[in-house]
């Protein structure tokens, strides 16, 4: 096994006991309950040259007790290159903050807007900035509504 940045490298060649089954195809089906896939150190799955496909009429749940990583480190940088993990968004904290934000930004352009100088005369300076935090606001509040993922969620 090539390193690709995960975690477990076993030691090859294998001396210990194992199975090999080596087929063309090899389906496995429980018409009745379900099947386990146990190791006490990694399972891998691997496909040479095609996908891996999970598919489930209900949920497909993915926990760990570390990290869940998606993605694996780049090989083909220089050490000091390799990004950092990077953790995902938390998409309705990101909706609520957004959205305050959005808010925060039309009032800002709506006080700019009426701004008067000591001499009760609009303030021009802030009539173009009142103009622009509109026009930022108005941009960003039609991707607010379809910013939420409906098939993909994490805690």
């Amino acid at each position: 096994m090539a390193d690709k940045g995960v975690p477990y490298k076993p030691q090859l060649p294998y001396s210990g006991k194992q199975i090999v089954i080596d087929s063309d195809r090899v389906h496995l089906n429980a018409k009745e309950d379900f099947i386990l896939l146990l190791a006490n150190k990694s399972i891998g799955l691997s496909a040479g040259l095609g996908s891996i496909n999970l598919d489930a009429k209900a949920d497909v749940v993915i926990n760990a007790e570390g990290k869940i990583r998606l993605g694996i480190k780049p090989t083909d940088l220089p050490q000091n290159e390799i990004p950092e993990d990077s953790p995902l968004v938390k998409g309705d904290q990101l909706f609520a903050l957004l959205t305050v934000v959005v808010g925060v930004l039309n009032n800002a352009a709506i006080g700019l807007d009426i701004s008067v100088d000591s001499d009760g005369h609009p303030v021009t300076g802030n009539k173009l900035a009142s103009s622009d935090l509109k026009t930022l606001a108005q941009a960003v509040s039609p991707y607010l509504s379809n910013l939420l993922s409906t098939k993909s969620f994490t805690r």
